[in-house]
């Protein structure tokens, strides 16, 4: 037998009323409910700092160096204790203390938690035989006596004792408080500071260096004298020089648009042109678009306040393989002779083109965008191609001189660099001399 049941019927007005109850009752439960949110946290703050001591010393760091002076602690956590055989770090409610135990070099990681911001300090600790002396192949380089020590003996007389069997720096000169060195080849070595008065030695510093070479970024500006927009492009490569000198090179190429009477255009059409159809793939097709900034040969930042700088920047970091010198002399009545070293201590896979370019500063003209002053304007290009990098080479280039060009004027420089196939600027050099 089946027994059934009919369901019963509700009218749409039942439903709506149904509805309406359950709309209202939802209301008053949120009117009396109270929600509580954790406070949002702000991204970690990242902190890096550097410090170096001698094997057994001792540093103290307050921990309030790294936070805002109204912040308050909520907690320290050690993260990573780096090398132990290096140094050992302990920790308290407000100081660091770093204890020296070994030579090396030392990565610490402490996170601190500080009024709802968590703030990461990465803290690098070399501890070294001796003072540090820091410095690049091709530069020169001055202690000031008083950095190393605020005790120093009395003394009338100083002598600089080095590792004899390298030839990591050189010293230039030796005043009464003062050391002229210069980098020589990229290694680390130790060496001595010898005080004497009236011929007896009282004392001694000892001094720990490292010799790297330092990379200097090429960029190159492709420009005209009547581009509204490459004011600011100009004016902002001109900061990255102000901010970066040291560590960058420029370039600047003058086009035929939108004015075709550009001088520095005019005064050297074929390289001008020939550079911007090299970086052909960093221009538009259906235009052109000036100014275009090409960094290391690789790099086509677009914005000019915010990507520009950012792209030397990234590519300054680390230390480079290969150093560039080069000397300058007159030949003849209308040439500049090039002499350019290139020393490397490893082979580099592939083959390098070497340019050597004349470019001047200083320039007066006046363009239809209100420029009136141009700087590293190209002059002149030479290249020779296919080099094979390989130890220590040497050979020369030449250039044609420009109107007003003399070694002695100091608004022409030459700039020297090497790039592979793929356009990548291995390295470039303004003012590093050759290398005896």
């Amino acid at each position: 037998m089946r027994y059934s049941i009919n369901k019963p019927q509700v009218s749409q007005k039942q439903k709506n009323i149904f509805s309406y109850i359950l709309i209202i009752l939802f209301g008053i439960l949120l009117a009396n409910c109270e929600f509580f949110t954790e406070p949002e946290s702000n991204p970690p703050e990242y902190i890096s700092q550097n410090y170096w001591l001698n094997v057994n010393g001792i540093l103290k760091i307050e921990i309030s160096e790294f936070i805002a002076e109204s912040d308050i602690i909520s907690s320290v956590e050690m993260i990573d204790d780096g090398d132990t055989s290096v140094c050992v770090v302990e920790i308290d409610d407000s100081i660091v203390t770093i204890t020296a135990t070994g030579l090396g070099s030392s990565n610490i990681l402490i996170k601190i938690k500080a009024d709802n911001q968590e703030h990461r300090i990465y803290l690098t600790v070399d501890v070294l035989s001796g003072y540090p002396v820091n410095l690049f192949m091709g530069e020169y380089f001055t202690l000031e006596l008083s950095e190393i020590s605020d005790t120093l003996p009395d003394y009338d007389s100083l002598s600089v004792v080095l590792d004899s069997l390298d030839n990591t720096v050189e010293v230039l000169s030796i005043g009464s408080d003062y050391i002229n060195f210069m980098g020589i080849s990229p290694f680390e070595t130790t060496g001595e500071i010898q005080y004497f008065l009236v011929g007896e030695l009282k004392d001694k510093s000892l001094l720990s260096f490292n010799c790297k070479i330092r990379k200097v970024v090429l960029g190159e500006m492709f420009t005209n004298d009547n581009c509204a927009g490459c004011v600011e492009g100009n004016h902002k490569v001109d900061e990255i020089i102000e901010n970066k000198e040291e560590s960058v090179a420029i370039i600047r190429y003058h086009l035929n648009w939108p004015d075709p009477n550009d001088p520095m255009y005019l005064y050297n059409v074929a390289e001008n042109e020939a550079r911007m159809y090299f970086y052909q793939d960093f221009f538009s097709d259906d235009a052109w678009a000036l100014p275009n900034f090409i960094v290391g040969g690789v790099e086509n930042p677009v914005s000019v306040e915010t990507d520009w700088e950012f792209s030397v920047q990234s590519l300054i970091g680390g230390d480079a393989s290969v150093y560039i010198g080069h000397e300058v002399e007159a030949s003849g009545t209308d040439s500049i002779l090039v002499t350019v070293q290139i020393y490397t201590q490893e082979q580099i896979v592939g083959s390098y083109d070497c340019y050597a370019v004349v470019v001047e500063d200083n320039y007066e003209h006046s363009g239809g965008n209100g420029e009136n002053i141009h700087h590293q304007v190209m002059r002149d290009m030479e290249v020779k191609e296919d080099i094979a990098i390989d130890g220590n080479i040497e050979f020369s280039l030449k250039l044609l001189r420009p109107p007003g060009y003399s070694l002695e004027n100091t608004n022409f420089h030459i700039v020297t660099f090497l790039q592979n196939s793929d356009k990548e600027v291995l390295q470039t050099n303004i003012d590093h001399p050759i290398i005896e």
